[in-house]
């Protein structure tokens, strides 16, 4: 049986592969520590840290007759709601965004309910103007031009119908991995979490950066990941999780 280990021992040199998503990986130098040599990943031990996992695989230039590295990779999460039993906090919070009370707040920005041009992810007013602080942009939709993620208007990515509950897969993979910058990418076979790569809009949903607005305001679904799982060791019900849009006239 592999005996689970701290992260510590092989991030003390890949902190540049985990930084770039495991794209790279960098070989260390003879006799560097920490070093953990494999000939598959089962040769690798299992990390106490449960948003990595260790996999067995040759560096960057480093010559395939030598043995290979055991080196860090995201573990693979899935994040679509079927994957979970219906009472888990995650399919639960799916079920309140995605129905027809909450479906519509993920539509135009309408007055009703609480939305108008100018606001921060909606049309610019005659497609010009936004709310003080926001500028317009190639899209027309006003944005904070020092946003880390794009704002991302609903009915240009899909429609309410399409699009909503898209928040809830993202922010349980930044909450399971303790980082914004996690998606969920529904573009493949399965539907996994993964750090975001670029921020044109269009690509939100299917691994591009964003984060979803709803009536001019960032989603509640999104938290501060205050109670995330930064120190690997949540179980994927105790992740946290805003709660569902709703509309105005709802108590």
């Amino acid at each position: 049986m592999r005996r689970p280990v701290a992260i510590v021992l092989v991030l003390v040199f890949t902190a540049g592969l985990v930084a770039s998503a495991c794209t790279v990986i960098f070989v260390p130098g003879e006799g560097a520590d920490g070093v953990i040599r494999c000939k598959t990943s089962q040769d690798c031990p299992e990390l106490e840290d449960n948003r990595w996992r260790l996999q067995c695989v040759y560096g960057q230039d480093q010559p395939q007759d030598t043995d290979k590295i055991c080196a860090p990779y995201f573990e693979q999460v899935e994040c679509s709601p079927g994957a979970y039993p219906d009472d888990h906090p995650f399919a639960l919070l799916w079920a309140d965004a995605t129905n027809d009370l909450s479906r519509i707040m993920y539509g135009q920005c309408d007055p009703s309910l609480g939305g108008a041009q100018g606001m921060q992810g909606c049309p610019a007013i005659d497609g010009v103007s936004c709310e003080a602080g926001l500028e317009v942009r190639e899209d027309g939709i006003c944005d904070d031009p020092n946003a880390s993620s794009p704002a991302v208007y609903g009915p240009d990515v899909g429609g309410a119908a399409n699009i909503a509950g898209q928040d809830v897969r993202d922010q349980f993979c930044r909450a399971r991995f303790c980082d914004e910058a996690f998606v969920c990418d529904t573009s493949g076979l399965k539907r996994l979490c993964k750090p975001c790569e670029g921020n044109d809009p269009e690509d939100f949903g299917s691994g591009g950066c964003g984060t979803l607005f709803v009536q001019g305001a960032r989603s509640p679904v999104y938290t501060d990941l205050a109670g995330a799982n930064c120190s690997g060791d949540q179980a994927d019900e105790d992740v946290e999780l805003g709660t569902a849009p709703v509309q105005p006239s709802m108590p």
